[in-house]
């Protein structure tokens, strides 16, 4: 019993030494913030809506992308989806990609997606 009781005093002293995380933080040069904003940036895509598809919740978006690296001609399109959204066909948006899903069917919609990009943060009707 005085083994255990010895070790017991031993942790507690050596836990009393232990800085807070807080502290920890303070000491250093890296703060909550900085490890949170390490995460690289999730892609952002902009383009023109072709089609559009319901199926309550969700939105399906028939894209063709806008950006300066794309020529006029060129195979740009593809299928987002998100949560609701009111946008209108010719409208341009802006999406941030979340993740891509290759060969993903839509029960409700009985169709299959050769790749869906699952996408958040959408702007509407940007000029």
């Amino acid at each position: 019993m005085k083994k255990f009781n010895l070790i017991l005093l031993f942790s507690l002293a050596l836990l009393a030494e232990l800085p807070t995380l807080s502290d920890m933080l303070k000491q250093k040069s890296i703060s909550l913030y900085d490890i949170k904003s390490a995460k690289s940036p999730k892609p952002t895509y902009q383009g023109k809506i072709l089609e559009i598809l319901y199926a309550k919740p969700y939105t399906y978006i028939n894209i063709a992308e806008i950006h300066p690296n794309i020529k006029e001609g060129d195979n740009n399109t593809f299928w987002v989806v998100a949560n609701e959204v009111n946008a209108k066909i010719n409208d341009i948006i802006r999406f941030q990609q979340e993740m891509v899903i290759d060969k993903f069917t839509s029960d409700v919609l009985k169709k299959e997606f050769n790749n869906l990009m699952f996408v958040s943060n959408i702007e509407y009707k940007i000029d």
